[in-house]
């Protein structure tokens, strides 16, 4: 009598974590430094990669960045999920007013927050969220901030934006019947603004100026 058959385990190889990476630092003056390091490599080796290749610029001086958020120099590629290609930037001289954190809130409530230079332009926020919510293309997302529609060219120092101001989101369709999916929600807004205001002719100003932008 043959021995039962003796079924094979299969057992489940985790992929290996990758060994490698290879972040890229940019500055001011275009300049893009690639250097492969590590996982587990504290990116303090990152950054005095940096200062070897760029004499001009001290040790010590400027800061990096990632995100808009200050690298850490005792953490490693791996605590950021830093790719190939990633980019670390470098900015000879920082001043806390020249960043902002705005919140992206769009029809379906979903926040994003990012944080960027006072400088950068609508245009560039518009392509974060996009990117972020593929589904809708770049040419229907339409941006309002303190009832005003947003022009891709403004600056966000422009807009006097202050960290956590809620910019909203909508979709807009050139060819509809109707009224608009957001027009209701900006009348409610217009309203509650208008209650809250204590200077009529502000209230009245606002309100008629905020109804004719809305499409």
């Amino acid at each position: 009598m043959s021995a039962p058959a003796v079924k094979k385990r299969k057992v489940k190889v985790e992929p290996a974590k990758k060994q490698f990476v290879t972040p890229v630092v940019t500055d001011e003056e275009g300049r893009r430094l690639s250097h492969t390091m590590r996982s587990t490599d504290k990116l303090q080796d990152l950054i005095r990669f940096y200062y070897a290749m760029v004499p001009t610029a001290g040790d010590g001086d400027g800061v990096f960045l990632h995100h808009g958020s200050r690298l850490l120099c005792e953490a490693t590629p791996a605590d950021y999920n830093l790719k190939d290609g990633d980019e670390i930037q470098f900015l000879r001289e920082i001043e806390p007013c020249m960043f902002v954190t705005p919140v992206l809130r769009d029809s379906k409530g979903r926040e994003f927050t990012r944080t960027m230079r006072r400088t950068d332009t609508v245009q560039s926020l518009k392509e974060y969220y996009c990117a972020m919510v593929p589904t809708l293309p770049y040419a229907e997302a339409v941006f309002l901030f303190d009832a005003r529609f947003l022009n891709n060219g403004a600056t966000l120092a422009d807009l006097e934006l202050e960290d956590g101001d809620q910019i909203n989101v909508f979709h807009h369709q050139p060819m509809y019947c109707g009224l608009p999916p957001h027009r209701d929600l900006l009348v409610r807004n217009c309203a509650e603004d208008r209650r809250s205001s204590s200077d009529e002719h502000l209230k009245s100003r606002w309100a008629d100026q905020f109804m004719d932008n809305v499409p």
